[in-house]
C-alpha cells in the first residue's frame, strides 16, 4: 500500500525544495509537529488502532561528536480501521493513498532505508547534516458518516530550518470516496461566502479591523483574500487551513479559520454531507 511519493512529504515537496534552504531559524531538533487547529476533538465512533513505526540512528541527542554520523529520524503514526463495516478494507486503502503506512516492520525498514540512500547522496562530503522526517494522521472527526484524517508532517533536510504542513481528507464512510469542498458548499466563490469566511478569517488571526490584509502580513502574494481548499470536519464548523508560505511570511505559521455550521446554512448544497451536520 505504501508508495514511496518521495516519500513522507510529496504533497509539499514543491514547498520544501523551494525554502528548505530559506534562512529563519529553527534547528533539526525543533521538531514538533504544528499545532494550528483551535477546535473541539470529535468523540469516535467507528472503531480503529493508531499504528507507529519510528527510526532513530546517529548522533540524535546532537552531542556535536565529530566522529559520530548525524542524526537521522523516520516516524510515521496512522490509523487503521478495525469496524465491522463491509468496506473496511477500502475505507483503509482511502486513507493509506493519503497518509505515509507501512503494512510491517520490513516494509518500514526498506522505506528508511531508501530515504537514508537518497539523503546519503545529496549530503556534501565537508557539510554532514541530520535528516529529520515525521509523519502523524490523526483522526479528528469520526461521525459514523463522515471521517476527517488530518495528515500532519515535518521534515528536516538541511538548511537553516525544517518546514512542517497540514492536510486533510474527509471521506465519506458509506463510499470510501472523498468528499470535496465542492461537493458540500454550492459555490466556494461566492461574494457572500468568501466575505464570511474572511471575517472569521481576520478573527481567528486577530487582524484589527482598520487593517487590510495584505497590511497584516497576509494573502501578499495575489489576488487578496481566497477560500483554501484544504478544509476539515470538526465539532465547531469547518476549518479551513494554509499551509506555511501559502499566504505569508514563514513566521506566521499556518493559519486557520472555523466558520461554524449554522453559518453555512445558505451556502450548503441540498443533498450533501454537510446538511445536518453540527445540529
Amino acid at each position: 500500500m505504501f508508495d514511496l511519493k518521495y516519500d513522507i512529504m510529496n504533497y509539499i515537496s514543491v514547498i520544501i525544495v523551494a525554502l528548505a534552504f530559506i534562512a529563519c531559524g529553527d534547528t533539526a531538533s525543533q521538531k514538533n509537529l504544528p499545532t494550528q487547529r483551535t477546535d473541539t476533538p470529535t468523540p469516535d465512533t467507528l472503531t480503529y488502532d493508531m499504528k507507529s513505526y519510528t527510526h532513530e540512528s546517529g548522533d540524535c541527542n546532537y552531542e556535536d561528536d565529530e566522529d559520530g554520523d548525524p542524526c537521522f529520524e523516520v516516524e510515521i503514526t496512522f490509523p487503521l480501521l478495525t469496524a465491522d463495516l463491509p468496506n473496511v478494507d477500502q475505507l483503509n486503502d482511502s486513507i493509506a493513498a493519503f497518509v505515509d503506512i507501512a503494512k510491517n516492520q520490513e516494509d518500514f525498514d526498506n522505506i528508511v532505508a531508501k530515504l537514508k540512500g537518497q539523503h546519503n547522496e545529496e549530503m556534501d562530503e565537508d557539510y554532514q547534516y541530520p535528516f529529520t522526517s515525521i509523519s502523524e494522521a490523526p483522526i479528528i472527526f469520526n461521525n459514523g458518516k463522515i471521517l476527517t484524517v488530518e495528515h500532519k508532517t515535518y521534515m528536516f533536510a538541511g538548511g537553516a530550518h525544517g518546514n512542517s504542513g497540514f492536510l486533510y481528507k474527509n471521506i465519506e464512510v458509506a463510499t470510501a470516496k472523498t468528499i470535496h469542498l465542492d461537493d458540500i458548499i454550492a459555490d466556494v466563490t461566492a461574494p457572500r461566502f468568501v466575505a464570511i469566511a474572511e471575517k472569521y478569517f481576520r478573527e481567528f488571526q486577530s487582524i484589527e479591523e482598520e487593517l487590510t490584509l495584505e497590511e497584516a502580513g497576509y494573502f501578499s502574494y495575489g489576488d487578496g483574500f481566497y477560500v483554501t481548499y484544504n478544509y476539515a470536519f470538526t465539532s465547531d464548523g469547518l476549518t479551513f487551513l494554509y499551509n506555511p508560505y501559502e499566504i505569508g511570511a514563514y513566521a506566521l505559521g499556518a493559519p486557520n479559520f472555523t466558520i461554524p455550521y449554522h453559518e453555512l446554512t445558505d451556502f450548503v448544497k441540498a443533498d450533501s454531507l454537510l446538511v445536518g451536520v453540527g445540529k
